[in-house]
């Protein structure tokens, strides 16, 4: 899956998968919760506890056992660049509708989220929204900053905000944020700071302050509207006035921040300086709970009741703390958690049961009912989780680090987090935990351990163990798999003795089990499986019998698993197996289908089998993991309670009574807790959310249709509407009135109350004239369907009775112009949690001929549809978890003008009337046509012979004059180039000698003056000697005279010549040459030439005082020159371009010498006239390696030459 904190793979396709080596699936040996012989699970004693916090709060001092140390949940955090990374990453309320799309408050509007894509439908004003809610009657209510409004659907049914500002008086439109709002039956209620507005659906009443008090919060609980009242206490709203809660003066000091359900009629109440009361039977009382200094710590914000009963309590500073009913911390979530922060602002349940979390930076949402928690290293659980037991009551875990105990530990805030505690100094690979009444068992590759009082003491031999299992039939005494075998210990007088291993067994055993018999069977980690009979005893030598060998099945684990009433089941390659003995006592392994029949067919093979105490089976097969809950002797369900995680790679599991289910692994340690809360998936639905036409991208459905919505009731309302009597003009325009204008009976003291309150002026209801710009509820161009394609097309869509609809009923079809027979229609299916994992499957009813495959796009296009009525079907599935119900859409593309009735029509008519003058006349026209054609053709025909004789002509001309000119350009180039190269080497020669005399001491002034110029003179030829080959090189070529040379021979000469030049450079230019000759069969003066151009590339780019090595060696039967430098080196661009002509490359001459740019390309040239080829090895900075590579002359029969040459 991988689990990682919090599903954020999301990946619900795998299964719990066991790995070869290390997966030890073993039965639990464990204490169950069972009171009276019974099962109790956990949910039961939830529901308990829940009972007995409603009459005593001692109850909330009980330490919770390690069966009740829930881990964390999975869940998904939502950042910024999910929803918009262009919009604020604040938000503020959360809430969801009732198809299941989640809306959320945020500084840039309402975000909207399907499962699939996030939406942005901002307000009017554009300003931060603080408050989203659901109202009774569907509708989703929001509340910015001077803007209160609903959403719905506009004409094309895309959802956009609709404001209520031309609702409220025009004097009370300035309030500022809407800082919370509630619903109930008689209406919907915003709350700002000096008013509260209400909305029924026809009027908009208004509380006010007289007293110059604020207003906090407003909540409803159980359809009563409470509010808080900074200063003054909590009220609530009852006939029309706000009067005060039975001692909510209590409050007076402080603000509520959450009022939820508790019990049947009970409250529970915090506050703002975070603390939690119970109204119990009409008295506030103090509710002293484990998370008090966790609340204060980090300060309460608000809070919600969960489905299981529980609550979430939501801080600015230490996330969400979870808890029991009577008090007690479940779980937090919080950063630590890999939630995305700690300052939660809201909090909502969706229709899945899922929590929904507000941050100042994201979104986050928890599986919080789901019955599956992690442990990993958030607990403090280090290395690889490779075992698991439970022992005095505790979870204990070996790890590749040690063996570890879960429980749980306060931290400085008061909170209670799981935590993973080392049992004691030991550090080992603990392979296998065994509970005894002597302490902890661990096998590990030290030895066998016995962990007691938190200390580690060896108790077998101190080789790599394995396995170990406690035998059922013989008391104290375990069997222990050992890397080379298995061995027993026994437990007597409180001291374990090692005895002696099986003899017969000699393969590392990792598994153990004991048969009805109490026969020991031992399988190894490479496919062995043996049995040991221990009818005899173990003193004497047991037989042992091999039942499968490790060569037959050396990728497979035999997994084994004795359960009561059943015996041993072996799970092999080929499926669950049980041992039969026949009449000779013969062992064989025969077909067990008993637990495979009660699998669904899709499960695939059966991996493993664990058994609880109780008689549940836990079987992992190659689809899932199933609960084979025994409900009684006869009924077993079927349950899939992993079909929610992601990948696992299971090591080993720990089944225990009620339906509890461990699994270690890499990951850490996954826990299975049944709980009493269904999940609601089944809720799930799959929405179709926009239609569109793709040529001129215009919406024809916007993915809403409108809500049938009824005026709320006004039971008990005493509004005004219209005109009031005893009012002024002024009063009757602006609704502003006072208290005793109203005539509405005071506040008084309520009955057990603390005394009345001050008086509140009430604003009565008033219908001022709508504002054309925002229309109302019941306005009929929301409750129509779409008259126009979409805004700024003229194209009209025609709304038609389909007389085929199943039933008979009448429903809308949508048409479109044949010229916009191109649509995109895009859904999704908002089922939360794991949405990477959803599926969907279309088809278009009149097209398509049957579904398509399952697939995760969440849009489909479909172009040039021809003429007909469509239905676009398409529905979802979350495969293991859910299907969601199809949705569908239809739609008429009508024909094209010229294909309508009337067209028809008028075809029939101008054909009938004109068919027989037409023929007449088109014939005489033809003919006419068809003479002045041939006309034509014969004219053209005649000039095109002419255009093709002529250009003949020139074309032998152009031929003959190129010919001409080649040959011309040929000869000078050949004589250029022999002349050229002819003369370069000599020079050479005069050049060196020159210098050499020049450096004799008896040289007198005249003489050197005359050496100089010869020196001189042969620098000047050279350089023209240079152009001239540049231009042989590019325009000439040059016949090869081949002979049989040696090449050590040339090679040895060429490098001596060029030793004066390398001596100016203090450079060491040494030639390294076989003794024996390398004849090639060659052009000596061209392969001089090549080995020049080598020798003196290396000596011009190598700096001062480098080695240069000139090497001759035969490789088979080829002959290589190498010339070996310490210079600058080539990078891959020059190398890539180091044989093209008239190329300058990075590295400088190291001495200011010239390059022509010519010398490698001649090379090159050189060396494919010899049939051979040019490397070059280099690296920056470490030099090159130049080889000019040729057949040797014993190579076998080489093509001739003749007519072959080189650019040179």
């Amino acid at each position: 899956m991988p689990i990682a904190r919090g599903y954020i793979a999301a990946s619900v396709r795998g299964v719990i998968t066991l790995v070869a080596l290390l997966i030890v699936l073993q039965p639990a040996n464990t204490n169950a919760f069972e009171r009276e012989g019974q099962r109790v699970a956990p949910s039961d004693r939830d529901a308990t506890i829940e009972a007995a916090s409603l009459d005593s709060a001692a109850s909330a001092d009980e330490a919770p056992s390690s069966h009740q140390i829930p881990g964390y949940p999975l869940f998904r955090n939502y950042v910024p660049d999910d929803y918009g990374p262009d919009l604020p990453s604040q938000n503020w309320a959360i809430t969801q509708d009732d198809r299941g799309i989640i809306y959320v408050g945020n500084p840039a509007g309402v975000l909207s989220y399907d499962g699939a894509n996030w939406r942005l439908i901002p307000t009017d004003d554009r300003t931060l929204v603080r408050t989203v809610f659901r109202g009774t009657d569907g509708r989703i209510y929001v509340g910015a900053y001077g803007e209160v409004g609903y959403l719905a659907p506009d004409a094309a049914g895309q959802m956009q905000f609709v404001s209520l500002e031309g609702e409220i008086p025009p004097l009370l439109r300035d309030f500022g944020h809407t800082a919370s709002g509630v619903s109930v039956s008689n209406g919907v209620y915003f709350q700002t700071r000096n008013a509260i507005y209400r909305w029924d659906g026809e009027e908009m009443d208004v509380w006010t302050t007289s007293d110059g008090s604020r207003f906090f919060r407003v909540f409803a609980v159980r359809d009563t509207v409470y509010v808080s009242r900074e200063s003054v206490g909590l009220h609530r709203i009852v006939d029309e006035r706000l009067e005060p809660v039975p001692g909510g003066t209590a409050f007076s000091g402080t603000s509520v921040t959450a009022i939820l359900p508790y019990g049947n009629d009970d409250l529970l109440i915090g506050t703002v300086d975070s603390k939690l009361y119970l109204r119990r039977n009409g008295e506030i009382e103090r509710f002293p709970t484990e998370i008090d200094r966790f609340l204060t710590a980090n300060e309460l914000y608000t809070a919600a009741a969960l489905p299981d009963g529980s609550y979430a309590f939501a801080t600015l500073w230490g996330g969400v703390v979870i808890t029991d009913p009577a008090g007690r911390t479940r779980r937090i979530l919080d950063k630590r958690a890999g939630l995305i922060g700690d300052d939660v602002r809201a909090l909502f349940v969706d229709q899945q049961d899922g929590l929904w979390m507000a941050y100042e930076s994201g979104i986050a949402r928890a599986e919080i009912t789901l019955p599956i928690s992690m442990f990993d290293d958030r607990t403090g659980l280090d290395g690889v989780a490779m075992s698991i037991v439970r022992h005095d009551d505790a979870l204990h875990v070996g790890t590749t680090s040690g063996v570890f105990r879960l429980s749980r530990q306060e931290t400085d805030d008061g909170s209670l987090r799981p935590v993973f505690q080392r049992v004691s100094s030991l550090r080992a690979q603990a392979f296998s935990l065994l509970s005894h009444r002597s302490g902890l068992l661990a096998a590990t590759d030290r030895g066998v351990f016995l962990l007691a009082d938190g200390q580690a003491r060896s108790v077998a031999e101190s080789q790599t163990a394995y396995g170990l299992h406690a035998s059922r039939h013989t008391d104290g005494l375990v069997y222990v798999g050992y890397i080379d075998g298995v061995g027993t210990m026994q437990y007597q007088s409180g001291q374990w003795k090692s005895q002696s291993s099986i003899p017969g067994l000699d393969r590392g055993i990792f598994f153990l089990e004991e048969d009805a018999r109490g026969d020991l069977w031992a399988a190894s980690a490479y496919g062995g499986l043996w049995n040991v009979s221990t009818s005899d005893g173990l003193q004497n030598q047991p037989m042992v019998t091999e039942i499968a060998s490790e060569g037959q099945h050396p990728q497979h684990v035999f997994r084994m698993a004795y359960v009561p009433n059943e015996g041993l089941h072996i799970v092999s390659r080929s499926g669950v197996t049980r041992p039969v003995r026949d009449e000779m006592g013969h062992i064989s392994l025969e077909p067990d289908t008993s637990i495979a029949s009660r699998l669904p067919s899709s499960a695939g093979r059966v991996l493993s089998l664990t058994a609880a105490p109780d008689g549940d089976l836990w079987v992992t097969a190659e689809s899932d993991t199933y609960w084979l809950d025994r409900e009684d002797e006869s009924e077993t369900s079927l349950r899939m309670p992993f079909a929610y995680m992601p990948e696992f790679n299971a090591y080993a599991s720990l089944a225990e009574s009620a339906g509890r289910f461990w699994v270690v692994g890499e990951e850490g340690v996954v826990s299975h807790c049944p709980v009493d809360v269904p999940r609601k998936d089944n809720a799930v639905r799959t929405l179709i959310r926009s239609v569109s036409l793709i040529r001129t991208d215009s919406v024809l459905f916007g993915g809403t249709e409108p809500l049938d919505i009824e005026p709320m009731s006004r039971v008990g309302s005493v509004g005004l509407t219209g005109a009031r009597p005893g009012l002024s003009d002024d009063e009757q325009q602006t609704g502003l009135v006072s208290d005793a204008k109203l005539d509405l009976p005071s506040l008084e003291e309520v009955p057990g109350g603390e005394g009345a309150s001050p008086k509140m002026g009430m604003l009565a209801s008033v219908k001022p004239t709508r504002s054309t710009q925002t229309p109302a509820v019941g306005d009929s161009d929301l409750q129509t369907q779409p008259e126009q394609l979409a805004p700024g097309t003229s194209e009209t869509i025609k709304s038609v009775v389909d007389e085929e609809t199943d039933g008979g009923s009448d429903r809308s079809l949508t048409q479109i112009p044949y010229s916009d027979n191109a649509v995109r229609v895009e859904f999704a299916a908002p089922g939360y949690g794991h949405e990477e994992s959803v599926e969907y499957q279309y088809r278009l009813d009149g097209f398509d001929a049957d579904w398509s495959a399952w697939t995760s796009e969440t849009k489909k296009e479909y172009t040039n549809l021809p003429p007909g009525r469509y239905q676009f079907d398409v529905r979802a599935r979350n495969p293991r978890v859910w299907t969601a119900s199809t949705a569908r859409f239809a739609f008429e593309v009508l024909p094209p003008w010229y294909r309508t009735i009337w067209a028809y029509a008028a075809y029939a008519f101008l054909m009938g009337g004109l068919v027989f003058g037409v023929v007449q006349w088109r014939s005489a026209q033809l003919e006419r046509r068809a003479m002045a054609l041939e006309r034509v053709i014969e004219r053209r025909t005649a000039e095109v012979k002419e255009q093709a004789r002529q250009l003949e002509v020139y074309n032998t001309e152009l031929v003959r004059s190129n010919e001409v000119l080649q040959e011309t350009v040929e000869e000078k180039s050949k004589l250029l180039g022999v002349a050229a190269h002819d003369l370069k080497n000599p020079l050479f020669g005069i050049r060196a000698l020159s210098e050499v005399l020049l450096e004799r001491d008896n040289v007198d002034e005249t003489a050197r003056r005359k050496l100089d110029l010869i020196r001189s003179s042969a620098d000047d030829t050279l350089k023209l000697i240079n152009d001239l080959l540049a231009s042989a090189a590019s325009s000439a070529q040059v016949q090869a005279e081949m002979e049989m040379i040696d090449a050590a021979a040339l090679a040895e000469w060429v490098t001596h010549s060029f030793q004066h030049q390398a001596d100016r450079k203090q450079q060491r230019l040494t030639a390294a040459v076989p003794s024996e000759p390398c004849i090639v069969e060659a052009d000596k003066r061209k392969l001089r030439e090549a080995m020049n151009n080598l020798i003196s590339n290396a000596i011009k780019y190598s700096p001062h005082g480098a080695p240069i090595l000139v090497r001759v060696e035969r490789q088979g039967d080829e002959i290589c020159f190498c010339v070996e430098d310490e210079g600058p080196g080539l990078g891959a661009e020059d190398q890539q371009r180091l044989f093209a002509p008239f190329q300058r490359l990075t590295p400088e001459p190291t001495g200011d010498e010239g390059s022509s740019g010519l010398g490698l390309y001649i090379v090159k040239q050189i060396a494919e006239l010899h049939d051979g080829d040019v490397e070059v090895d280099s690296e920056l900075g470490k030099g090159s390696t130049f080889k000019l590579i040729i057949p040797a002359a014993s190579a076998g029969p080489r093509r001739s030459h003749n007519g072959q040459s080189v650019e040179s």
